[in-house]
């Protein structure tokens, strides 16, 4: 299965539509990936929903970052800004951090993730950075203007091998003060940033030239688009039930888990053994590049209440957001079988899985069906009342 990529759009003012330039999809499929463009919205339920489905983001060119993202005003009529891609980058930046997912930024996407996470910009190089190189070059895109040095001992090197290339350039906006966090991986010869990274996340890099542009014919523009797909884990979901065997293993796992921290299930109200196919029905197995690794659950209370049951992780796959995704499918799952509400319970002592709750909006509540109250759990429910398939 091919990793999705998920693209932030760019956005025509004149036709007040949302676009998309042809090269950012046709490099990505071309290394490898299937590119999905995102909807503009500012909703973080919706952009949980979009980014928990996808393997990596890509953050794209466009319109100028507000000023006031770093604390300034707008220099002049030249800049021109798109609040709503702002606000929707930033949500997504975050989570994108968050879970470690593999993310790429090019032109708008450097400027934008450097702003983001504290840097500035020049607003209008001619203006306040005038120099004899290129920076803003005529059709047709994909003719290189100008060279950039790349740093040894950074990912860009390692990935390209050359301490010199030369690259298009389209851009009247760069980077000027570097965000606390990122380093640089190339600049011109004039000495502007033209590519960061963050060091400690899989794959978080930006670059200010165009590879979209220059895919086609330029073996390094094909070399950064294949680091990124690469980079990224293929996970896989599959819906089962309690009776699969993979599904057996992760249970055995929680029994053994729980037994070392809270004295083992048995430590129940009214505990009584079962099977699991009579326990559990709906059961979703999650596979990072062909290896099970987490599981979640559903069991019927009544016509309208479902119960998450052993949401699972195992431990290295953990903080990478796979628990969110779960959490979000299987409340997918219990909305299209009608189920009004979605009940839970954990433990004090787990103040990971109360935090993760709390987030995803589920709420404490006290009216749990008594004989399945593990003692001690904290009860948690959630309406279902929007569309999460």
């Amino acid at each position: 299965m091919k990793a999705v990529v998920g693209l932030i759009p760019l956005w025509d003012d004149e036709r007040d539509s949302i676009w998309m330039l042809p090269g950012y999809l046709d490099s990505l499929k071309e290394a490898g990936a299937l590119p999905v463009i995102f909807p503009l919205t500012r909703d973080r339920d919706e952009i949980l929903q979009l980014v928990g489905r996808c393997d990596g983001i890509l953050f794209t060119g466009g319109h100028d970052v507000s000023p006031e993202m770093y604390g300034e005003t707008p220099l002049n009529d030249l800049v021109s800004s798109c609040p709503l891609r702002d606000v929707m980058e930033k949500m997504v930046l975050d989570i994108v951090i968050e879970r470690d997912i593999p993310a790429l930024g090019i032109c708008r996407g450097i400027q934008f993730i450097n702003a983001a996470l504290g840097g500035t910009l020049y607003q209008d190089l001619p203006v306040q950075y005038p120099s004899r190189f290129d920076h803003h070059q005529k059709p047709p895109y994909d003719v290189p203007v100008h060279d950039v040095l790349i740093c040894k001992d950074t990912p860009l090197y390692d990935c390209i091998n050359e301490e010199r290339i030369p690259v298009n350039s389209y851009h009247h906006q760069a980077v000027k003060d570097v965000a606390p966090g990122l380093k640089v991986m190339a600049s011109s010869d004039d000495g502007l940033v033209e590519a960061l990274y963050k060091p400690g996340n899989r794959f978080l890099w930006a670059v200010q030239w165009h590879p979209e542009f220059s895919y086609v014919n330029d073996i390094n523009s094909k070399k950064i688009f294949k680091a990124f797909v690469d980079s990224m884990q293929k996970t896989e979901y599959r819906w089962t039930d309690g009776s699969d065997e993979v599904f057996g293993r992760f249970y055995l796992e929680t029994e053994e888990y729980y037994s070392r921290i809270v004295g083992g299930l048995q430590n129940r109200t009214g505990y009584v053994p079962h099977n699991l196919s009579d326990s559990i029905g709906d059961v979703l197995i999650v596979s990072v590049n062909g290896e099970p690794v987490a599981c979640g659950g559903l069991k019927r209370y009544s016509d309208e209440d479902v119960e998450i049951k052993r949401v699972w992780v195992e431990p290295e796959y953990r903080r990478k957001g796979i628990a969110v995704s779960i959490m979000d499918k299987l409340e997918g799952k219990a909305l299209v079988q009608g189920y009004k509400r979605l009940i839970l319970q954990t433990r004090p002592i787990m103040p990971d899985a109360v935090g993760l709750y709390a987030k995803l909006g589920y709420e404490q509540i006290d009216n749990y069906p008594p004989y399945d109250k593990l003692d001690g759990a904290v009860c948690y429910a959630k309406e279902v009342h929007h569309d999460i398939t």
